[in-house]
Order: structure tokens, then sequence, then C-alpha cells
């Protein structure tokens, strides 16, 4: 028995392992994504934001209408309808009054977000809310 295999053999074995490989990472099979998704279900990073949220919104259901209040107040009428209307107003909303809760003042975090290039005809920003979540950040956990 012959124990070289032909060139074009090993390259056709070569050529199928790299295509495993180069797949690899790029799609995930049903159980992993199932995994994934029961570790995170699982996971304090995302229960603890969603008790928190909840949390919120019992204790202090006039949070909305109070950090609307406070966008509406810095903000021109026409961003702060768009602010409002976004799907991502609750978590800035939420962002905000976790500012709040730690004293400071969501107005000034809120004047600090913008920037003057943001209301420039030639701006890009779709979705303010978005932006100014990220601006704003998550508050200082206390010392």
């Amino acid at each position: 028995m012959d124990a070289h295999a032909p060139d074009h053999l090993r390259t056709s074995i070569i050529d199928a392992l790299t295509a495993v490989l180069a797949r690899e990472g790029a799609e995930r099979s049903a159980t992993e994504e199932i995994q994934r998704e029961q570790d995170a279900a699982a996971s304090l990073s995302t229960l603890l934001p969603a008790y928190e949220d909840a949390l919120a919104r019992v204790y202090d259901p006039d949070q909305i209408g109070r950090m609307e209040a406070v966008v509406r107040d810095v903000l021109d009428a026409a961003i702060a309808d768009r602010i409002v209307n976004d799907e991502a107003w609750t978590h800035l909303a939420s962002r905000l009054a976790a500012h709040e809760a730690r004293g400071v003042d969501v107005r000034a975090q809120l004047v600090a977000a913008v920037r003057a290039e943001d209301t420039e005809p030639g701006s890009s920003i779709e979705a303010f809310a978005k932006i100014y979540y990220h601006r704003i950040g998550a508050p200082k956990l206390p010392s």
C-alpha cells in the first residue's frame, strides 16, 4: 500500500480544512445559540439592569415624564421631539434618571452631551437619543 497521497488529494483536504476553519466562528449552531441565550438570560449583567428598570418604574412612575421635561427644557423643540419619539428614548431617560439618582444635575449632563455640529445642516445624526445615551455614559459608582 502506498502511504503517499497524491498532491491533488492533499490539496483538496487542505482546501476543505481551510474552508471549515474560515467558517468557524462566523456561524453558530442552533445549540450554541440556545446556550448563549440561556447564559445571557441567567447573567447578572442582563438581569440586574432589567430589575433596576422595573424597580424604577414601580417606585418612580413619573421618571419618564420628568426626563422628558428636562429634554424639552434643554434642547431645541425639533430635536427634543425626535428624541422622545426615538426607539432609544426610554434608554436615554433611564440613563438620565440614573444620573439624577446619584445627585448629578441632568440638565448640565445633557447640555454637555450636545455638540454644535449635531444640529448643523450637514449633520448625519439620525438617532439623537442613541448618540446622547452614549455620550452621557453610565453614572459613576459611589466611592
